[in-house]
This record gives C-alpha cells, structure tokens and sequence, in this order.
C-alpha cells in the first residue's frame, strides 16, 4: 500500500511539474551566455566576474544528458525538486515523529510544500533559486543527521559535506553562502552543548578551519584561471566591489558622492582637520567617497571612503564604517537593518532605479509580493513565459523559448497566488516570534520540557531561516526572492513551534491545577 502511495504521488509531482511553463528572465539569458563560454562560441575573456562557475556548469551538464531545449531544462529542475520533495518530506517525519496526528500534519506540509505556487514557480525558473531551495534543505537535512551521528566515518563524511558544499553555494551565488555555512555551525553548536570534549570541539573547530581554507583558496584559484584567460579583474564586478556597493545601499541613511579634487571639501564644516588632512593625502593618488549620514533628513555628520578608479570602495573599508557609524548611531543602523528584514519578508516595499541596487521605502504592501509574485508567476499566465531581454541574445535564447496555454494544473494553482504571498509575508515575518517563544519556554521550564526532539528541530529550523534573512539584511540583498530559501524551512519551524509550545503550556496548566 505504501508503495502505490509513493508511486501515485510521483505520478501527480510529475503531471503537475511539467503542465507548466519554463520561466526565462533577463538574468537567465545571462547565464545562458556562459554555456556559449563553455562551448567556445564566446572567449573566456567575456566572463563576468559577479558570476560564479556552478549555475553555468549545471545548464552545461544539463544541456550535454538531456538536449538544449525546454524539455531537457525542465529534467534537470525536476530531478532537484524530487531531492527537495524527499528531503522535506523526511524532515516532517522527523519533527512530527511522536505527534497524535503525525499524517495530518505531514499531509499539510507537504502539499503546501511540493505545490505552493512560488516554490514549484521557482522550479521552472532559469535562476539559481531552484538549486539554492534544493541545496537549503539538503545542507539542513545533512546538518541533523551529523548533529545526531555517533559513527565517526558518518561525521567525517558529513563534515565533508560541509567543507565541499561552502565553496560550492558561494560559488552559485555569493548569497546563498549561508544555505551551508549556517546550517554547519548550528550543527556544531549543537554537537558542543551535547558533547564539551576537548577532542569534539577542536574536530569542529577543525571543520569549519577547512572550509574556510577551501573556499579562500577556491576563491584565489579560480580569480587567477580567470586572469589567466584576459579577465579584467578590475572592472568594479568583482565580489568585493559588489559587496560594497551592496552594504552602502542598504543603510537607507547614507548618501554618497564621488570627490576627486580636494578643493571640494576644503572648506567643508562636516569634516574634522583629522579627516580633511587624510583625505587630501587619498586624493593624490585616488578619488574618495564622501558619506552623508542623515536621520529624517536632517544631516548628521560626514565621512569619507578611499574608492578606486573605477569608483568603488572595498568591502573591508566599507563594514568597517558601517561599524564606526553603528557605534556613534546605533538606533538609526538598527533601524535601517529592520527595514531591510521588512523587505526580505515582502511587507515594506522595495525599488530599484537600475535594477540591480535596491532600496526600501516607507510604503507597505500585505497582499503581494515583489519578486515572489512577478517572476514564479510567470509559469502559471497564459502565454508566453519569457521576460524581455536584450535582442543579441535572441541565438542563445532561442532553444528554451516556449509558448503554450495555461493546463488545468496551471490553472488551479495560480488561484492560490495571493493566499501563498500573504502565507509567505506571515512565515517570514513571525519566525523571529516564534523563535523566541522557544527560548523563553526552555528558560522557563529549564530540563523539564516535553517534546525535547520536536524543540530542538524546530528550534534548528528557525534560528538557521532568521539567521539568514539577518545575514542577507546586512549586507542589502533585500529581494523577497532571497528570502525564498527560508520559506519552507521556517513554516515546519514555525508548526513544530506551536505544536511544541501548545503541549508544554498544557503540562504547566494541568500542574497548576
């Protein structure tokens, strides 16, 4: 009986997964420039630095088993998503494991999980999302089988995981770094507070050692390949570069502008005769950044950032100014940063002058989305699929244009839009509630809590989803689409929650009374 259950289901995943439509945005006609890379209609030259080597590889590898066409793109994303199907559905078995209505719960999760229209959107999407929701819940899977492992070979291999996988997420896509890294050092944490050995912390110590080691040195090799093949390491799309754009714009309270005569600021009352002084030594030899720090309007003070020629800062230089003005303000950075996680969560709104630097505004939206509900979306229309994109790219594009009508599945689930949106908006945004919740409850009732494996999964689960969306609030990558990796891993967080804390506060009221 289970075995039919299993194989109808794969039935419905599949009749379901390819009734809709391949999604091809602006940006996945760039990275379907890298596969005429791969294939030498391009130089390796015209690599962009922003870009790392993993997203290309898999259309690659994906184009070389399955053809490049529409149908071989959709094989591929629909082996990554039976990945994620099982993992998610492996992890409710797990957190649900000693409930009353075990299957009821699973049931519920799971078709929301496997047919919520921004997730199965997503998987029709030529963007790393789809990779990105897969490797999250793979990293998080991985993460409870270490922390719970006591074979040694077992831990050695899934340290592995982790050392490989750091360099691999990073090098998907800088953001998505955490889809690993946080989930390893939850682990680790939890496999120090259950085992303070000398011997246990210094092998996890260790872990995380060489994963950084990987990475840096991953980073170095393949900026030199790139060197190597007549890259312009400095054109200002490096990941430094970026970064720091990045972490300016997402201080709302920051406006700059490029100085690059010193006569410019001789006179200016905002900067010290220290700050001055500094800055005409810069000046000689490279232009600066003059930093305006403003609260409701009013100017604050200046500072300033030495920027290469290319008119950038570095990222060290510029956290290490957000730190000095988090110091002097640090309500109005806290501010800033809360904003940030309104965006992420898709309740403030966010705008974008170039498309690619964005920032939040004051105006809330509680229904819809903003990348959430424009691009995942685009799989369940009528019609065509493809965003607009540059006409030189037409050749390249060519091959995954698809146009069709919308199918009964298509159909129903585009229904759900709007309710999925406010769902994600409500997820996203009470995880941190619910997160401390948790640690309340466990302050409160100490060793004596039920439920001790449902808490401590749920607890993994929402500390890894608001860790992230902290981590992507400060550096300003502030689209909803970003967020999307904690979307399903913060709703089992957040049942499992209230499951937890509904059967604790129910022994504590049967005491009292």
């Amino acid at each position: 009986m289970k075995k039919i259950y299993k194989y109808l289901l794969l039935l419905v995943l599949l009749i379901v997964f390819f009734s809709s439509k391949l999604v091809i945005t602006f940006d996945s006609t760039h990275y379907l420039t890298y596969i005429d890379i791969f294939e030498g209609v391009k130089p390796f030259s015209s690599w962009d630095l922003v870009r790392g080597p993993v997203f290309p590889i898999i259309i690659y590898i994906s184009n070389l088993f399955f053809g490049k066409n529409v149908t071989g793109i959709l094989l591929c994303m629909f082996m990554f998503y039976l990945v994620y199907c099982y993992i998610v559905y492996s992890f409710c078995n797990k957190v649900f494991n000693d409930l009353k209505y075990k299957k009821v719960y699973i049931s519920i999760i799971c078709i929301f999980a496997f047919f919520n229209p921004i997730i199965l959107g997503y998987y029709h999407t030529l963007l790393t999302e789809f990779v990105a929701i897969t490797l999250t819940m793979l990293s998080l899977f991985i993460s409870w089988k270490w922390w719970m492992c006591d074979s040694k070979k077992n831990k050695i291999l899934y340290s592995l995981f982790f050392i490989v996988m750091i360099t691999v997420s990073y090098f998907l896509k800088q953001p998505y770094i955490c889809v690993v890294a946080i989930p390893m050092i939850i682990s680790m944490m939890y496999s120090i507070i259950k085992n303070k050995s000398l011997k246990n912390i210094l092998y996890n110590f260790g872990t995380i050692i060489a994963a950084i080691i990987i990475l840096f040195v991953s980073f170095f090799s393949w900026n030199k390949f790139l060197e190597f093949k007549g890259v312009d390491l400095n054109s200002g799309r490096d990941s430094s570069s970026m970064l720091s754009k990045q972490l300016l714009n997402s201080i709302d309270s920051y406006k700059t502008y490029v100085v690059k005569n010193y006569n410019e600021i001789k006179n200016d009352k905002y900067l010290s005769k220290q700050e001055k002084k500094l800055a005409k030594k810069v000046l000689k030899n490279n232009p600066i950044y003059i930093i305006e720090i403003y609260s409701n309007k009013k100017l604050l003070e200046k500072d300033f950032l030495k920027i290469n020629k290319n008119g950038n800062a570095s990222g060290t230089d510029t956290i290490l100014e957000i730190t000095n003005t988090f110091f002097k303000y640090p309500s109005l950075i806290t501010t800033n940063y809360l904003k940030n996680y309104c965006a992420l969560s898709s309740i403030c709104i966010i705008t974008s002058d170039d498309g690619v630097m964005y920032s939040v505004t004051n105006k809330k939206d509680f229904l819809h989305t903003y990348e959430n509900s424009l691009i995942p979306y685009k799989s369940f229309e009528n019609g065509s699929s493809i965003f607009d994109y540059p006409e030189e790219r037409n050749e390249t594009v060519e091959n995954y244009i698809e146009y069709s009508n919308q199918t009964l599945f298509s159909k129903i689930i585009s229904k759900f839009f709007t309710m999925t949106s406010v769902i994600f908006k409500f997820v996203i945004f009470t995880e941190a509630l619910f997160l401390l919740l948790l640690f309340i409850i466990r302050i409160i009732k100490r060793k004596n809590i039920k439920e001790k494996q449902l808490y401590m999964f749920s607890l993994m689960l929402l500390l890894f989803s608001f860790l992230t969306l902290i981590a992507n609030a400060l550096v300003g990558s502030i689209i909803d689409r970003y967020a999307t990796i904690c979307f399903i891993p913060s709703l089992i967080g957040i049942i499992g929650a209230i499951m937890f804390i509904l059967r604790n506060m129910r022994c504590i009221y049967e005491k009292r009374k």
